[in-house]
């Protein structure tokens, strides 16, 4: 039913405009952007936040979307029925590769049995438009959509007409501190391993499986030794420099951190071998850490600072974004661990972008934020 030619349009411009039916029979129309190809029977895409598209399905499972080439101005139309299921099944590892960031949020499928399929062209190419101009005339478009994004300041022109950077004021940071500092939910300390190792052994073991541990270059460890071998062995490095988060509530080690990629001369640093304890993921503590750290860090004056991860690892890609962290792009085969490959996925903040976010944070951290319980009132709203 879906031809090469529809399939590598669907592949590329996976964000479809999808069309339902009403209770009273009308029709209703959204955008859905995590759709993959099954095969050529069969489209996929995860629901997120779409409860008036399932309803509508749930009642008629009637539905046409459509695709569009926005640089060649065609489109694919698809019209077919729709499932819903609670679970990708085989299209798992699909959904991952290409929305690993987006399907921690999905909560359900809606796989779509295709029963017509054509390809859309513009009139353009009715009155002798060809296909390079249109591409010439759309990429000009999005260059200029491209400046609203994080854009480069105005560049200086040098003696022989070149464009460059600006000027500035540079003072070369010190070396991450190493003082402890703390919040209003946790503390972050130096890693002392000797004192923290039978906490933080406890929280971590206190998972009942071991994918906390999968993008992670080391473990699992089962047992306290080995654990405590490691601890040991990275407790007093310079780079990576470990921390450990340490819950006022507790007053127990329930997570470690670190600041890696120090590079003092050139004002970048990064954050990473992340690893929260069950117990410390999703709270206010969990958040407050990761702002201590960054809030360090552009205090001690550096630039850029940096998150990186697998590409395929789909929480730490959200975190990512939820922490105000910008996406730069994929470094293929930039590392292996464990046996297997690692494409690495970037993301930054840079200081021109913090009083912005710190501002978010202190706002969402106050205690008036949170209920009884420690629910949060109001989500993060930490974009740059």
């Amino acid at each position: 039913m879906l031809t090469s030619e529809m399939v590598e349009l669907i592949d590329a411009y996976s964000t479809a405009v999808v069309a339902t039916v009403t209770a009273e029979g009308g029709a209703a129309a959204s955008v859905k952007g995590t759709f993959v190809v099954e095969d050529d029977s069969h489209i996929a895409f995860g629901e997120i936040r779409s409860p008036g598209t399932v309803a509508n399905l749930q009642a008629n499972p009637t539905v046409e979307a459509v695709f569009t080439d926005v640089l060649t101005r065609r489109a694919v139309r698809v019209a077919g029925t729709a499932e819903i299921v609670d679970t990708a099944g085989d299209l798992e590892l699909e959904f991952y590769v290409k929305w690993a960031r987006f399907v921690p949020l999905m909560n359900r499928f809606v796989r779509i049995t295709v029963e017509r399929a054509e390809i859309i062209v513009s009139p353009s190419y009715d009155i002798g438009i060809g296909r390079a101009e249109l591409v010439d005339s759309q990429l000009q478009r999005l260059d200029n959509l491209a400046g609203l994004e994080r854009a480069p300041e105005t560049a200086a022109v040098n003696g022989f007409g070149q464009p460059v950077g600006l000027p500035f004021d540079f003072r070369q940071p010190d070396p991450p501190a190493t003082k402890p500092v703390s919040g209003q939910y946790c503390d972050v300390v130096a890693l002392d391993a000797a004192a923290h190792e039978v906490d933080l052994f406890e929280a971590f073991a206190g998972a009942d499986d071991d994918s906390d541990w999968t993008y992670l270059p080391y473990g699992p460890f089962h047992e306290f030794e080995p654990f405590s071998a490691w601890l040991h062995s990275v407790a007093n490095l310079s780079d990576p420099v470990f921390y450990t988060i340490i819950e006022q509530r507790t007053g127990k080690a329930t997570g470690v951190a670190s600041y890696l990629r120090v590079a003092p001369p050139l004002a970048s640093i990064e954050v990473g071998h992340i690893h929260l304890s069950r117990s410390l993921q999703r709270t206010a503590a969990a958040t407050e850490a990761m702002y201590l750290m960054m809030r360090r860090a552009f205090a001690q004056g550096y630039r850029r600072y940096e998150w990186k991860c697998d590409k395929l690892n789909g929480p730490s890609r959200v975190a990512a974004k939820r922490l105000g962290f910008r996406f730069e792009g994929t470094f293929v085969q930039a590392a292996h661990y464990k046996g297997r490959n690692r494409d690495t996925a970037w993301f930054s903040v840079l200081d021109s972008e913090w009083p912005r976010l710190e501002a978010e944070f202190v706002r969402w951290l106050d205690p008036s934020n949170f209920d009884a319980n420690g629910d949060q009132l109001t989500r993060l709203q930490a974009t740059c």
